[in-house]
């Protein structure tokens, strides 16, 4: 093949290709994987509304997610997943799930936490996230709040 052939080739490949890979990673700016706000008609995950904290039925805590789904498609899961740490070691977990939420409609969801002390959290976590009829998963959403907010929304 002459250089001036192979050249053209492979550029047309490179130009062809530019536009057709994606790494999923949800790093764009402007929200969602293809160019939509998270939480759109996409599919975005569920919005986080608010959260309470309330000492749970054990020695644990209930972290109560209010959320809804602001996208135009049911999401047959929508979670908030509670995450609590101390510094960089995560002391719990717990998911508030809804299954089967329609567009439009708000939920209120419990994660229970249990297997540490509120005065040893320095922050916490809830990422939302949802998945599709289609099984995807969508975009996912994290909050982060301090160990002060954890201590003062307990009821």
């Amino acid at each position: 093949m002459e250089r001036r052939q192979y050249l053209g080739t492979v550029g047309a490949v490179a130009v062809f290709g530019a536009g057709c890979t994606s790494d999923n990673s949800g790093e764009n700016p402007e929200g969602g994987n293809d160019g939509t706000p998270e939480g759109s008609a996409a599919g975005g995950p569920p919005t986080l509304l608010e959260h309470e904290v309330a000492r749970g039925p054990t020695n644990g805590y209930d972290v109560m997610v209010s959320m809804k789904n602001e996208t135009e498609q049911e999401l047959t899961r929508a979670v908030g997943e509670v995450a609590v740490f101390n510094d960089n070691e995560r002391l719990a977990t717990g998911q508030a799930a809804a299954i089967d939420l329609p567009p439009g409609v708000s939920t209120e969801e419990s994660a229970l936490l249990e297997g540490f002390r509120v005065d040893d959290v320095t922050h916490y976590t809830i990422t939302m996230v949802g998945e599709t009829p289609d099984f995807e998963e969508t975009a996912s959403t994290e909050h982060e709040f301090t160990g002060e907010d954890f201590r003062q929304k307990l009821q």
